[in-house]
């Protein structure tokens, strides 16, 4: 058997590649490097030390279009099939989408160019699948970076397993899944344990104790119930809205007096669109990007005070839904939400199938006016504008407090946020839009059509909590799970060792192998 590695951290994933390689004979074809160290060679040498037929990419290079030499041009002799742009015509629109993360001022990357290196992803991966025949592609996460997203549906037309890792209630918990986006995806993984667990009475001693520690933190004080990811955010929000900081960083990371030539000619070690070159000759000189962030760090602010201007502290008298929106651009809406990557669809959906007196309450992220994201590249003031057309559509301010909100709700509404898990604790009904680990869970309505949609009413009016429905799906869940790092800088987080990590990771993906 042959593999394509995606985007997996050397730590661990290149001892899981040998342990496949020396136990079930299943050789990589090709690596795309580590996504943080894209021009270190050591990580890259690594690989290719152990799998020396393998063909490297680095994680730049991927985003950019630019293919390994083993290829070159080579993939232009790939030609493409009428039936099958046809057949992945549904998937365009989330691909073009996905490359709003390269458009860093939101207009360097035009719809011509965005068309051109869709097509051309989809000739390269062609090309590489007809050239060595790969078995099963390994992901460290959902594809979501377009290069990968679009070797992803070449996968699932072919029949070929993609399996990817899916994050859930705890850092370092984590299941495997074949072709995440099948609307039955974790039905097949977790229905039958928790069918024959709801028939039990169920105890929270039962379960491992990082979900014990969770379930226990999410019921217990609001104040204690933020993820550890929002605080630190909170800390790198504030370096990166200063300028000094960033220069300094921006010396100690690329030399620049080491090398006067990228002061005139640029440097090309980050994956943004500068409007002047195509995407795969893209590269900013020094005065060119320090002017993009200084105009990024206005944009944040004024679309930041915008919002606040629109939004209100809202009547908590009334009936209605809240629907906390999902910082964009990321994987947790695109490609998780399908569709509802556009989260306009999510409110239109809502209003749609429910009452005329229920009212959506709609709250920003918190994450998308701050400095060190990419939360400028997804939106528009226009897109407050629009919801704020809706009769029945109020904009939250940011400074209401979220469990507040949740706690006066008739029921919760998220595209896959972790805010539905802390909702369904909290004893309130809740809609989802996209594949998440808790979307089984009683108490849980997911919308992926009409005929789903048309439910929400009826499932808000008849919703009864029980805690037993929230252990038993905790149980089936960690039989389901493993615990393993699997992404940088959650080594560090999760305490978990690096053997178990590569025994845990292996054994999850044997059953999908195999199958």
């Amino acid at each position: 058997m042959k593999a394509i590695y995606s985007c997996c951290i050397v730590d661990p994933f290149l001892d899981v590649a040998l342990k496949l390689q020396r136990e079930n004979g299943i050789e990589p074809v090709y690596w795309i490097g580590d996504i943080h160290t894209p021009n270190n060679p050591s990580e890259l040498e690594l690989v290719k030390s152990h799998f020396p037929n393998a063909v490297i990419q680095g994680f730049v290079e991927a985003w950019k279009g630019i293919f390994p030499n083993e290829i070159g041009t080579e993939f232009y002799q790939s030609y493409l099939g009428i039936d099958l742009l046809r057949d992945l015509s549904s998937e365009e629109l989330m691909a073009l989408s996905m490359m709003d993360r390269v458009d860093y001022d939101r207009a360097s990357f035009c719809y011509m160019e965005r068309e051109r290196h869709y097509l051309r992803l989809i000739r390269f991966w062609e090309f590489v699948i007809q050239k060595y025949h790969p078995d099963v592609v390994i992901s460290a996460v959902n594809p979501h970076r377009v290069f990968d997203y679009v070797l992803y549906l070449l996968c699932k037309k072919k029949n070929i397993k993609f399996i990817s890792f899916q994050w859930s209630l705890t850092e370092g918990r984590i299941y495997a899944l074949n072709y995440f986006s099948d609307v039955n995806a974790v039905a097949n993984l977790i229905d039958k344990k928790y069918a024959d667990y709801l028939k039990e009475d169920n105890f929270l001693e039962q379960l491992p104790e990082d979900i014990q520690q969770n379930y226990s933190k999410v019921c217990g004080h609001y104040d204690k119930a933020r993820p550890r990811y929002m605080l630190q955010h909170d800390k790198d929000n504030v370096k990166s809205s200063n300028m000094l900081f960033l220069f300094r960083r921006f010396i100690k990371t690329y030399h620049p007096f080491s090398n006067f030539s990228k002061i005139k000619n640029g440097f090309s070690t980050n994956t943004y669109k500068n409007g002047k070159y195509k995407l795969e000759d893209s590269r900013f000189s020094y005065f060119e990007w320090f002017k993009k962030r200084r105009e990024t760090l206005k944009y944040n602010k004024d679309l930041f005070h915008y919002y606040q201007e629109k939004a209100s502290d809202v009547d908590l008298s009334k009936k209605f839904i809240v629907l906390f929106l999902h910082y964009q651009p990321e994987e947790t809406t695109s490609p998780n939400g399908d569709m509802f990557t556009n989260q306009l669809l999510c409110i239109d959906t809502l209003l749609k199938n429910t009452d005329e007196d229920v009212f959506v309450y709609v709250k920003e992220h918190p994450n998308q006016f701050m400095s060190h994201m990419q939360g400028h590249t997804k939106r528009l003031k226009s897109f407050y504008d629009d919801l704020e057309a809706f009769r029945r559509v109020r904009l939250v301010s940011l400074n209401v407090e979220s469990f507040l909100l949740i706690e006066k709700a008739i029921a919760v509404s998220t595209v896959t946020g972790t805010v539905g898990w802390e909702a369904a604790c909290k004893r309130k009904p809740v809609i989802i839009f996209g594949v998440i680990w808790y979307e089984r869970m009683k108490g849980v309505l997911r919308v992926v059509d009409d005929e789903s949609a048309r439910k929400i009413q009826e499932f808000i009016s008849h919703y009864e909590y029980l805690e037993n429905n929230i252990l038993a799906y905790l149980r089936a869940f960690a039989d389901c799970s493993i615990r393993a790092y699997h992404y940088d800088g959650y080594k560090e987080i999760t305490k978990i060792s690096h053997d178990e990590s590569v025994e845990n990771l292996y054994k999850s993906m044997l059953p999908i192998i195999s199958n």
